[in-house]
């Protein structure tokens, strides 16, 4: 997003085992996990790359001038995982250095129960806080994730996973950018956390400066439920919290459950807090917190299917997101899931360390859910308000500025949304919102965030949500149409080969027809050389006048948005009908768009495992030709022995007739 293979092989930083002539990675998502023994993925650089996309160069300087990226992502790294809940373990320099059995215990805690390591650096010396982290590093391993608060400086010299930040810190992207400049062999971007204290600083870190995930301090709060709540409703990272207004020296049980049912995605503990802890004690706390967030998550869902079966409207989708499917079609569903389920187990004996897999596992399970169409573009090109003016509503956020910093999928349900929070952030980055809209009812549609914000992190959720979708709706601002970073992305979608229909959105910009025909066809003219095709779809719309006719048609009694349309013949707002039409068309199985759909479908895990086949030949070949190599190395070194043990028994009967003689 994904971050694609991720194979532990001996560092190359100047090789890549995939090469993208634009910058094209895939990512890693936060899972929810009980008390799983957290396993961070490895940090290896991979081989030689097979794949070349275009030769065509962007902007003044050609790819030749760049470095090949090591994944199928243009931005060439992954987002780290993790996995909560989970403990954050906190450390002081004298923690680790002063107590002998302190990394036994350490060792012991990550093995079982800690995902995450926080060493305290910002008021200790240099050289305690090196040798601590030195130390650490030594023990965690690739186990758990080891951050250095403040201290950027050691943490790239430990080679550690991350830091963590004050509210007064270095700005993250700072922080970031320095740690990826010390790990230029590391496929993964680093971890860069921040301590907040209030929910504002919180939103704050989370969506403005892109922060993976946040330790907030509750300081003196009396109510936890009450100071989480403001918090977990707006910020979608996880949230680790430090309970510091507990009577107690340290938090009980009861507490610690207050806290993660709370909303908090896990509690930091002190190494003196944590050693009060049995295993049982741990591993029960988690269970309970476990069947508790899937107890909540169940009820949920649960309560929307039933307001919608008390409606008559709950209909269950098909296969492949079909209600009416013939049993043609069902056959060559079957027949397709049982083929691909048997590439899987192929890849995952051919390539086991492949953890990519995944993404083609997520794509089988997913043949059955609805079909989804993820909405792409810059920032500030109009994509929520576009998907507004889809539903009907104003059900997202638009503004000048990146509003959208996760991914946000929208799925259907009939309950009142102004009534009730229908949406639900998960752990992975990912806030599913449950609406109203008729539209929702066969399809899934997805906002991303820009192609071209400055936070790594939001670049990376797009980039790795791109396979899984089934149909791109790329949104194009009128005011800088197919800017640099839109051609490096549309480039990136075509390796996935996704169908991809343009929306030239603030058309009401240009002065007349003849101003806006010019522009369809620079538009067209140029995507047609990039994607080496005849077929391009484009539709310019005013998204935001359009969602204003129909807020204002719900408003008009008897008046309906379309009759408006015809009515005015209004030029920057009947082509939105147009797109909407197509979109529709979509939905009719029984036209020649709704088999389309069936084939964008079922093309999607296709197109993932013709991917992964070309990487596991790629790497194969590869493994063979150093094997090869290898091979000749030790038949000329085996050779050379034999050579030397001729030359030496030739000298040792030399030696021994002179011997003889004497």
């Amino acid at each position: 997003m994904i971050p694609l293979l991720s194979l532990r092989f001996p560092a190359s930083p100047s090789s890549a085992l995939f090469h993208f002539s634009t910058s094209p990675p895939f990512s890693s998502r936060f899972t929810k996990s009980p008390f799983r023994r957290f396993l961070p993925p490895t940090k290896p650089s991979l081989s030689t790359n097979s794949f070349s996309s275009t030769s065509q160069q962007l902007g003044p300087q050609g790819p030749q001038n760049q470095q090949p990226p090591r994944t199928l992502f243009p931005g060439g790294y992954k987002r780290p995982e993790i996995k909560v809940p989970n403990f954050v373990l906190q450390l002081d320099p004298n923690d680790v250095l002063a107590d002998d059995n302190a990394l036994d215990f350490i060792d012991k805690a990550v093995s079982k129960w800690v995902g995450l390591v926080v060493l305290n650096g910002g008021e200790g010396s240099g050289g305690r806080v090196y040798e601590a982290a030195r130390s650490l590093k030594a023990v965690v391993k690739d186990r758990a994730y080891l951050l250095i608060a403040e201290r950027v400086d050691i943490a790239a010299a430990v080679g550690a996973s991350g830091v963590v930040l004050s509210d007064q810190g270095l700005p993250a992207i700072v922080a970031r950018n320095t740690m990826m400049d010390s790990k230029s062999d590391s496929v993964f971007l680093p971890l860069v956390a921040r301590t907040v204290q209030s929910s504002d600083s919180a939103l704050n870190a989370s969506s403005s400066e892109g922060a993976d995930f946040l330790i907030y301090d509750l300081g003196q709060e009396e109510h936890v439920n009450t100071a989480m709540k403001a918090v977990y409703e707006n910020v979608k990272i996880p949230i680790f919290v430090v309970n510091n207004n507990s009577q107690a020296e340290v938090p009980s049980y009861t507490e610690l459950t207050k806290i993660f049912k709370s909303g908090a995605s896990g509690v930091v503990l002190s190494l003196e807090d944590l050693r009060l802890f049995t295993d049982d004690v741990l591993s029960e706390f988690f269970n309970t917190v476990y069947t508790t967030n899937n107890k909540r998550q169940d009820e949920s869902i649960v309560e929307l299917e039933m307001a919608d079966i008390d409606r008559g409207s709950h209909q269950k989708v098909g296969v492949a997101g079909f209600i009416k499917v013939e049993d043609r079609e069902k056959q060559l569903i079957e027949k397709e899931r049982s083929v691909l389920t048997k590439a899987i187990n192929v890849f995952q004996k051919a390539a086991p360390l492949m953890e990519e897999i995944s993404l083609l596992i997520d794509a089988v399970a997913q043949i059955d859910e609805p079909f989804l169409l993820a909405i792409v573009g810059e920032f500030n090109s109009g994509k929520s308000t576009v998907i507004n003016a889809l539903l009907g509503e104003r059900y997202l956020t638009e503004g000048v500025i990146p509003t959208t910093n996760e991914i946000t999928f929208l799925r259907y349900s009939e309950l009142d949304w102004k009534d009730k929070q229908r949406c639900e952030r998960h752990p992975d980055g990912q806030l599913i919102c449950y609406l109203p809209a008729p539209i929702l009812k066969e399809m899934n549609i997805v906002d991303t965030p820009g192609t071209n914000v400055i936070l790594q992190r939001q670049q990376r959720l797009t980039e790795e949500f791109v396979p899984r979708a089934d149909l791109l709706f790329f949104v194009i601002s009128a005011d800088r149409p197919l800017t640099e970073s839109e051609v490096t992305f549309l480039r990136y979608t075509q390796q996935w080969k996704k169908k991809v229909v343009f929306v030239l959105n603030k058309s009401d910009l240009y002065r007349n027809t003849q101003e806006l025909e010019e522009a369809i066809s620079f538009i067209k003219e140029n995507t047609k050389k990039l994607l080496n095709t005849e077929d391009v779809t484009l539709y310019p719309v005013a998204a935001r006048l359009v969602l204003e006719e129909k807020l204002s048609a719900t408003s008009d009694v008897g008046k309906k948005y379309r009759e408006i349309v015809f009515a005015e013949s209004n030029w920057k707002t009947s082509s939105f009908y147009k797109l909407e039409n197509f979109l529709y068309s979509f939905l009719d199985g029984s036209t020649s768009r709704g088999m389309e759909r069936m084939k964008l479908k079922l093309g999607t895990p296709i197109a993932i495992a013709e991917r992964i086949l070309s990487a596991c030949e790629t790497l194969n070949r590869k493994d063979c030709e150093s094997a090869e190599q290898d091979l000749s190395s030790a038949n000329e070194i085996i050779y050379s022995v034999k050579e030397y043990v001729i030359k030496m028994e030739n000298e040792s009967i030399s030696w021994r007739r002179r011997t003889l003689s004497a």
